[in-house]
């Protein structure tokens, strides 16, 4: 199930290396910046070995 699809979203933005939130999302995963094109990128690794990536983004939300 997909919850959110960037590619679709007007006012999606990836999240630059030097935003605070990168370094929020660090946190809590192996996260890292891609030096090629300075996006925050993150991975996280599951307890059964399986891992999901991608990188943060910020959205706006409209809830009608």
């Amino acid at each position: 199930m997909t919850y959110s699809d960037p590619g679709s979203s007007v006012t999606t933005t990836p999240i630059s290396c030097s935003d605070q939130r990168c370094s929020w999302g660090v946190q809590s995963s192996n996260s890292g910046c891609s030096t090629q094109n300075n996006i925050c990128a993150y991975t996280f690794q599951y307890g059964d070995g399986s891992c999901t990536s991608g990188f943060f983004v910020s959205d706006v939300l409209q809830f009608v």
